[in-house]
């Protein structure tokens, strides 16, 4: 199922809007010259008919694990498959033995680099809203532990073996964060205040980065955990005109790059993208120079292992989706998606770079000319 409605959908109005002259001028160049990445995306696996890729773990170039949700009839399924990644071949492998919480319930799935355990975390429990983990430890899932009633969770990340962190609401809309030390779960502090949930990216223990929407002034809320507390970070303001704000997303790249993105409403039928990057020491606005759709959402973003990003969006005379790449100096590049032989389309769910390599995953589903679906993972770089 695609995570990311594609269709403009313009959030009420969180904040005033902010002054342009508070948005801070790009740093990076806005300029759509060549990367200094070699184009290379191509097809590393695909899936029977029927079937998506709605999230990916990836702990290196031998290890990663897939959520595959499919349609019945599925073999050795009721709904959705766990594949893993051992550096030849994918293998659908059992889901947690805590049958209530699995079914048609697709977890999340978080790894630390190097690591062989991942862990899968679910929202629903016994037909309810519900959040309960697992853990992998190489050879068999351990016993799951469950969140109170009406905790679930928007973002899941792997800081280190040892070092998990999840973040999402409860019944009452408070935000929920809990934290994994090692040996047990705990309600963990907040990255401070947001308007909705978090969503978040790790790159170690001490350097954690988490996104939200601003409570005052149309933007974005991050805070970056420095191994002992949140620190609230000074992102622009959005962009002129905003008056609404939604399509939340951030991801860390390289030493010490990072990327959020915001997906602003400008009245009733258009929109702005918004693109901010943190390049070590300070905050940029950074504009995409290739014109696109003006109701159709981007995303998702994801990083390039080389202290840029990738994005997905729909050009303003199209309707297909391409892969725009930013280098961490600025430099924009446009690149077509590729699609299985046999089908008339991908669309990208997700992104995830490769730890120990310069290579990136991107994962979702491929269109036949049929109309169906089939799970697809993509790989840049050798």
């Amino acid at each position: 199922m695609r995570k990311t409605a594609r269709l403009l959908t313009v959030a009420p109005v969180i904040a005033s809007l902010v002054c342009a002259s508070a948005v801070t001028a790009h740093a990076a160049t806005a300029s759509a010259s060549a990367s200094p990445l070699a184009p290379g995306w191509r097809i590393a696996a695909t899936f029977p008919a029927g079937s998506t890729v709605d999230n990916l773990a990836v702990s290196g170039p031998g290890s990663a694990w897939a959520v595959e949700s499919c349609s019945k009839p599925c073999k050795n399924a009721d709904g959705v498959i766990l594949r893993h990644w051992n550096g030849k071949a994918w293998s659908a492998q059992p889901q947690p033995a805590l049958s209530k919480h699995t079914g048609n319930d697709e977890p999340q799935l978080a790894t630390a680099p190097g690591s062989k355990d991942v862990w899968a975390v679910y929202n629903i429990y016994d037909g309810e809203i519900r959040a309960s983990a697992a853990e992998w430890t190489g050879n068999s899932w351990g016993a799951a532990t469950l969140f109170p009633a009406g905790v679930g969770f928007t973002s899941v990340v792997a800081a280190g073996p040892s070092d998990v962190w999840a973040f999402g609401s409860a019944y009452d809309g408070a935000q929920y964060a809990a934290r994994f030390d090692g040996k047990a779960w705990s309600k963990a502090p907040q990255p401070g205040s947001g308007a909705g949930v978090w969503v978040a990216s790790a790159r170690s223990a001490d350097d954690i980065w988490a996104q939200s929407l601003a409570t005052t002034g149309l933007s974005l809320a991050v805070s970056r955990w420095n191994g002992k507390r949140w620190v609230k970070q000074a992102v622009p303001a959005a962009p002129k005109g905003a008056d609404g704000a939604t399509g939340l997303a951030i991801a860390v790249s390289g030493r010490s790059g990072v990327w959020g993105y915001g997906y602003f409403g400008l009245g009733a039928s258009s929109h702005t993208d918004w693109l901010v990057h943190f390049n070590g020491t300070s905050w940029s606005t950074v504009r995409n120079p290739y014109a696109l759709s003006p109701n159709i959402m981007s995303g998702p973003l994801g990083p390039d292992a080389h202290g840029g990003a990738w994005i997905e969006a729909t050009p303003a005379k199209g309707e297909s989706e391409w892969l725009y790449h930013v280098s961490a100096a600025g430099h924009w590049l446009k690149l077509p998606i590729p699609a299985p032989k046999g089908a008339r389309g991908t669309t990208i769910e997700g992104f995830a770079a490769i730890p120990g390599s310069t290579s990136v995953y991107a994962y979702g589903e491929a269109t036949t000319h049929s109309g169906q679906t089939e799970g697809v993972i993509l790989k840049y770089g050798s």
